[in-house]
């Protein structure tokens, strides 16, 4: 459990520090969730799941953790996102 809560925070970390601040990309097909890598690699290619919206994505990810003054990367807003369903996921299946 704690090394599942550890994976959990630093994945958080990682993912801030590099600059993925739209991790919930609303979208109604999956034409619109090819991301560009800037020509750093090939682009990747990703599915829209049309059974969650980007809230409920966001909430399911980020809704367990309390909310931390001190925490050094600021965590999404749930509640300013996309409340109908179609977010962008990985085609590889880990949300």
């Amino acid at each position: 459990m704690r090394g599942t809560l550890l994976s959990a925070i630093l994945m958080i970390i990682a993912a801030a520090m590099m600059g993925c601040t739209d991790l919930f990309i609303p979208c109604t097909e999956d034409a619109e969730c090819t991301i560009d890598m800037g020509g750093h690699g090939p682009s990747m290619d990703m599915v829209c799941n049309l059974e969650v919206s980007p809230q409920e994505r966001c909430n399911e990810m980020f809704g367990w953790l309390p909310p931390f003054e001190w925490f050094p990367i600021p965590l999404p807003d749930c509640d300013v996102l996309s409340a109908e369903p179609g977010v962008c996921e990985s085609s590889w299946g880990w949300f």
